[in-house]
């Protein structure tokens, strides 16, 4: 079965039509689409993006699980309900366990499950071992942001094992992982031999978004299809 790839609406503040013309252009399978930013495609909605067999990974919401100034509520959710869609959401760091569990009580209902919460790892929020913890016993999955994931790891390598079995989503963007600093995004041609060697970790056929302002999206989806042809030798 082979890896969907796809683009992240963040990468630019493109039309639907916009959108659409990308994902033919490098032959894309799917879209995550950031909600409540102003970004042009929700002017039209998702209806055409559909409409031409492009899937939506999930819908971006800057919801924090555990943040009591948190809304578990928003246009995100509306339209993960409205379109049986993950929303993207937050795992505040180091969260009151009880708070959390309502939370998750409160989109487990209005989803109608909790495998359609997708916790990003992300700079400032819970570290990977506090995702994991959550996923295993609540069902909630993972978007493996990589540069996030650098970002609030110690180890890499390790915490990306430890996260692999609740992954729904990979979240890719170039960096350089010799300085730990805020940096711009990089063309992913700039990705070190261990970074190239976790996204080639066991996280099955899940799609993989490119998430990156750095304007390289040729070479970026080559670089993508480069590694899916390793994945299957």
């Amino acid at each position: 079965m082979k890896r969907p790839i796809g683009i992240s609406s963040s990468c630019g503040d493109w039309t639907v039509a916009e959108l659409i013309d990308i994902c033919k252009q490098h032959e894309l399978d799917c879209v995550d689409l950031r909600v409540g930013r102003g970004q042009r495609w929700e002017l039209a909605g998702p209806d055409q993006i559909l409409s031409l067999g492009i899937g939506i990974t999930f819908f971006g919401s800057d919801i924090v699980i555990g943040d009591p100034n948190s809304s578990m509520s928003g246009r995100a959710l509306e339209l993960a309900v409205s379109y049986n869609v993950a929303i993207r959401v937050f795992l505040a760091h180091k969260a009151n366990a009880a708070l959390v569990d309502a939370h998750i009580d409160v989109l487990t209902k209005a989803l109608g499950g909790a495998e359609l919460i997708w916790l990003e790892t992300h700079r400032g929020y819970a570290e990977p071992d506090a995702l994991a913890h959550l996923c295993a016993r609540s069902s909630c999955g993972i978007i493996l942001d990589n540069y996030g994931l650098f970002q609030i790891s110690k180890d890499c390598r390790r915490e990306a094992d430890r996260v692999a079995p609740f992954v729904k989503a990979l979240q890719v963007k170039g960096f350089w992982d010799t300085i730990n600093v805020k940096q711009p995004h990089l063309g992913l041609d700039n990705l070190s031999g261990v970074q190239n060697n976790i996204l080639r970790g066991d996280f099955g056929v899940c799609p993989m978004i490119l998430e990156s302002k750095a304007n390289t999206l040729k070479q970026d989806f080559e670089f993508f299809r480069r590694l899916a042809k390793l994945e299957r030798e």
